[in-house]
């Protein structure tokens, strides 16, 4: 299972926003990997199509603490404010629409063997 960088309401589109300038600007996370890229891993294992079940599942679950701490004592100062209008931005969404998680992607992969 993986969240996908998908979204289908806006309160999806805000948690992904401010998720994006975690993973951009602090350490630690990785962004989500899409749904070509991860079935792309599960075939470089040696899986093939019919050994795999997928699922998008929409759980809309709060993700909540969505707000993070950005460590910017190393930039610029002209990147320190387009980081912070980026994360600005995040929070107003949040404010606005709320936050969920975005749909999530479910692999059942099995190897066959003959």
């Amino acid at each position: 299972m993986e969240n996908l960088p998908i979204t289908r309401t806006k309160a999806q589109e805000a948690y992904l926003k401010m998720f994006k300038c975690k993973v951009k600007y602090s350490s630690g996370e990785l962004y989500y990997f899409s749904k070509r890229e991860l079935l792309g891993m599960f075939r470089k294992a040696g899986f093939k199509n019919e050994d795999m079940e997928i699922k998008i599942l929409d759980y809309n679950l709060s993700a909540t603490p969505p707000l993070v701490s950005l460590n910017t004592s190393l930039l610029s100062e002209e990147k320190k404010e387009y980081v912070q209008k980026e994360y600005n931005g995040a929070v107003k969404m949040i404010r606005k629409w709320g936050e969920t998680s975005p749909p999530t992607i479910l692999i059942k992969a099995i190897k066959h063997t003959k």
